[in-house]
């Protein structure tokens, strides 16, 4: 800081500095002093630029620890329930018996692909990639044994 506080000194005009055949309003700086200052604003230039990076990561990694809050969580559980209740609807199942499978292996699925265990743990930048995954969910093995339960119980 005392050096800062040198350079502004160095670059204030004083009655000294201005001699004859010196204009008003010019500053007589050393070469030594201005490669001074020069030296002083390459390195907070290069301070600047370190501190912006770390801001930066800082950003990134909080994004990344920023999880659903309450009620996105309940959210996703209401997207889960609506894309389980179709599914039973499209392939002509009833949802009170196999809702409960569908929107089982549809949460495993989207916690698994989040690398979570619980909904609320999804980070919130991948919300909506999350809500993709469940309106995209398919599975015809799951449809294959729900049918097979069904045969099995009007047989």
């Amino acid at each position: 800081m005392d050096a800062l506080i040198r350079q502004r000194d160095a670059l204030t005009p004083s009655p000294a500095a201005a001699g004859e055949g010196s204009e008003p309003g010019y500053v007589v700086i050393r070469q030594e002093d201005a490669q001074a200052f020069s030296r002083e604003v390459r390195e907070l230039t290069a301070a600047l630029l370190m501190l912006k990076q770390e801001v930066e990561t800082l950003k990134r990694d909080n994004a990344q620890k920023v999880s659903l809050n309450h009620q996105q969580a309940k959210g996703v559980a209401a997207r889960i329930r609506q894309r389980a209740d179709a599914l039973c609807e499209k392939y002509d199942l009833d949802p009170k018996v196999h809702g409960a499978a569908f929107r089982a292996a549809i949460k495993r699925d989207v916690l698994n692909g989040c690398g979570v265990k619980d909904p609320h743990d999804i980070p919130l930048r991948d919300l909506p990639l999350c809500m993709e995954q469940i309106d995209a969910w398919t599975s015809y093995a799951l449809v294959r044994k729900r049918r097979a339960i069904d045969n099995g119980r009007t047989d």
